[in-house]
């Protein structure tokens, strides 16, 4: 076999198998969560892959020395390759309600990543052990070892910069089979019966490919919320758009955890406990120019508008899609004075020359809170972009006790001199709480706005703060002490 062949395969390999990490992710955060926990099962999963293939494939090259051996390793690898798209979502779906996050994360990688990449990983050794020459084995095998990073690199930008997003990962996922059995083609001149054979397979994976996804939601679908809209996958996680009788719910990845919710009649009267607590935060003084960091659905802000008809607001969400969507499913609208920034809020507000009245943080994937958010260098920032007697709050979703809010309270302490707590919704296996800067509304004013609004059943539950370490951008464990 030529050498180019050789090294094609040997870079096409690293590729695959760091778009394989990545799309393996995302197949297994709709289900198990969008977390550290999830992101180290994945990379723990490829590296153990890459391990194993390394060692198995050295043995290997040893028992079959010549470059033609590298062809059915790439049809196998292939062939795992297309497995793991076709059989990994109905797998996963399965262990979903059966097991932990954790344990079903690390047995959905068993299925989804770690075939694939350990067939891949067989790749290299092989083609060390026929490119060496007696006087340039180091040569050889740190020139292909260089050639599969390098290859893993181009796959780790290529995917999440490109690909995800642009089909269902699921499909993604199979279509990173067809380079890698195109591949297999040159080495199995030898075998017409075996070369047609995989042919007819690629052209099968192809077909398939070409079809819906079996894992992916479509309008008028079912969803555990009620009938599904718009559903886009975007390079962060897939959004979907669904309505009940008189409900529109935002969610990202997981129907279990709403990220907005807002009546479709009524979006000024707010539809979930968390953004009713909110609106108590135009107490004691109404905000003229709010930035949310977390836009979501953008579910605050018409009932903050009831309340504030002139305020400006500047919203800040990581993700355009959500943005997108917001606009065209959840009514949201910039108005003169108000932007809609796509980016890290963090960075919006080291980079912004304005000052706010209130800085609200709502900032969550899933169930979880970025850490950049809850440290005292970020309360800090905020104290610096706050008008006089303007207010920084946060909305906090933990488990009922979990210590998170008292680390944050913790933590704006040491910018803010007071600040207070109150229950946002009501204690189930989650809870939110609005922890803001300043007292606790009074009521004269808490009446007002339920008055405003039209919520009957709107009261201020305050949840004491104890004390606790503040956290910091070196160390804020943010998921742990959410109790997630």
């Amino acid at each position: 076999m030529r050498a180019w062949w050789i090294r094609v395969a040997v870079f096409v390999s690293g590729v695959v198998t760091l778009a394989v990490e990545f799309l393996g992710q995302r197949m297994l955060s709709p289900r198990f969560g969008d977390t550290i926990d999830v992101w180290g099962i994945t990379i723990a999963a490829v590296l153990v892959a890459i391990a194993v293939g390394t060692a198995f494939g050295g043995r290997l090259a040893d028992r079959l020395p010549y470059a033609r051996a590298i062809g059915p390793v790439l049809l196998v690898s292939c062939a795992l390759l297309a497995a793991c798209a076709l059989v990994g979502p109905p797998i996963l779906d399965w262990l979903s309600p059966r097991t932990s996050d954790r344990v079903g994360a690390l047995l959905g990688a068993l299925v989804v990543i770690v075939p694939g990449c350990t067939a891949l990983s067989l790749v290299t050794p092989m083609a060390v052990r026929v490119s060496v020459r007696e006087d340039l084995v180091g040569r050889a095998a740190g020139d292909l070892s260089a050639l599969a990073t390098l290859g893993a690199v181009l796959g780790s930008i290529i995917t999440p910069f490109w690909l995800i997003g642009l089909l269902p990962v699921p499909t993604l996922m199979l279509l990173c089979a067809v380079p890698i059995g195109l591949l297999a083609m040159p080495a199995l001149v030898r075998s017409p019966g075996t070369a047609v054979a995989a042919v007819m397979g690629l052209g099968f994976i192809a077909v398939v490919a070409a079809l819906p996804s079996a894992d992916t939601l479509r309008p008028g679908d079912r969803d555990g919320f009620g009938t599904v809209r718009a559903v886009v996958d975007s390079r962060l996680a897939r959004i979907v758009i669904s309505d009940d009788d008189e409900r529109r719910a935002m969610y990202f990845d997981r129907p279990q955890v709403v990220q907005s919710l807002i009546d479709r009649d009524q979006p000024h009267v707010p539809a979930s406990p968390y953004i009713a607590a909110a609106t108590t935060l135009v107490c004691p003084k109404a905000p003229r120019r709010v930035l949310m960091i977390g836009l979501g659905g953008g579910a605050l802000l018409a009932p903050l508008r009831r309340l504030v008809p002139d305020v400006q607001v500047d919203a800040v969400e990581l993700d355009p899609q959500v943005i997108r969507l917001a606009r065209e499913w959840m009514g949201v609208r910039e108005r003169p004075g108000d932007r809609f920034v796509a980016g890290d809020g963090r960075r919006f507000l080291q980079s912004t020359d304005r000052r706010y009245d209130l800085i609200y943080v709502d900032a969550f994937s899933g169930d979880r809170m970025p850490p950049t958010l809850a440290t005292t260098e970020f309360a800090r920032l905020a104290s610096q972009r706050l008008r006089p007697g303007g207010v920084l709050a946060f909305n906090v979703l933990t488990v009922p006790e979990a210590p998170l809010t008292d680390a944050i309270a913790a933590s704006a302490r040491t910018s803010f001199p007071q600040l207070s707590a109150q229950e946002a919704s009501p204690r189930r296996r989650l809870q939110n709480v609005l922890l803001r800067t300043g007292p606790l509304p009074q009521a004269a004013c808490v009446d007002r706005v339920r008055t405003t609004l039209g919520v009957p059943d709107l009261e201020v539950v305050p949840r004491e703060l104890q004390p606790r370490e503040a956290l910091t951008d070196a160390e804020a464990p943010v998921d742990q002490l959410a109790g997630l």
